[in-house]
């Protein structure tokens, strides 16, 4: 991920923050798509009100809702729960349209800089193409770390290779740690592993440690009408993205 002069976000100053760091929000996409979850969609939103009532307390949870429409249900379905859905309680929604829920995957992935005292953030667009084409269309999910960053007034960083986030999993010192099935799958094209590693260690996160890619059968998410599949990495399920 260069930039006009050959600089990279790592080479401003930023990096990639561990998961267990603090941070400011939680961001959800409401679940919508019928073909994900056939007959079932009251139980995956049952899920996220679980997801927002042990969050919302303690921190801000941000949600996805692609319109009016569908931001009136995810408050309804919250408030019939016992989860406080007001404005201003915890719980904040945005008019930001999504093709699926795994916003872990389609979202930004937020980096950080501390200069004189004061931490600045700025997204990462990864690029996303639903898990190699698996699952068309997903032209708003991979439209949605702009929006993202256009909301929080943040500067975005777009990578010219696709890298679903929750493929990937760091410690915030540099290594990172990820799955061959999962980047050097077939329906990514002719990707050596050691293309990837070097592409993971010198593009916007400041990786300075090796990256080490093991194997795991399991690759994407599985939509309930295909033969059922882990819905995300070994390292990263939840439909969840933080931002710092």
């Amino acid at each position: 991920m260069a930039l006009h002069g050959g600089e990279t976000p790592a080479s401003l100053g930023y990096r990639w923050p561990a998961e267990w760091e603090p941070h400011a929000a939680t961001w959800l996409a409401w679940p919508h798509n019928l073909e994900t979850w056939p007959g079932q969609l009251e139980e995956a939103e049952a899920a996220f009100v679980e997801i927002v009532r042990a969050l919302h307390l303690h921190e801000v949870v941000r949600i996805a809702v692609g319109d009016a429409a569908l931001e009136a249900r995810a408050r309804r379905t919250l408030t019939s729960a016992g989860v406080d859905a007001a404005d201003g309680q915890g719980v904040f929604f945005h008019g930001i349209a999504t093709d699926d829920a795994w916003v872990r995957d389609h979202g930004p992935t937020f980096v950080v800089r501390d200069r004189d005292g004061v931490r600045e953030t700025a997204a990462l667009d990864l690029g996303f193409d639903a898990w190699g084409g698996k699952y068309p269309p997903w032209d708003r999910d991979a439209a949605v770390p702009a929006a993202i960053a256009a909301e929080l007034g943040l500067r975005c960083f777009r990578s010219e290779s696709v890298l679903e986030g929750g493929s990937i999993e760091g410690n915030g010192r540099g290594t990172i740690l990820t799955t061959e099935q999962c980047l050097l799958h077939e329906n990514r094209g002719a990707r050596s592993r050691a293309a990837v590693e070097q592409q993971l260690a010198r593009r916007p996160r400041g990786r300075r440690r090796p990256v080490r890619l093991t194997r795991h059968r399991r690759h994407g998410p599985a939509r309930r009408r295909r033969p059922p599949r882990c819905r995300g990495t070994s390292i990263r399920r939840a439909p969840t993205a933080r931002s710092s």
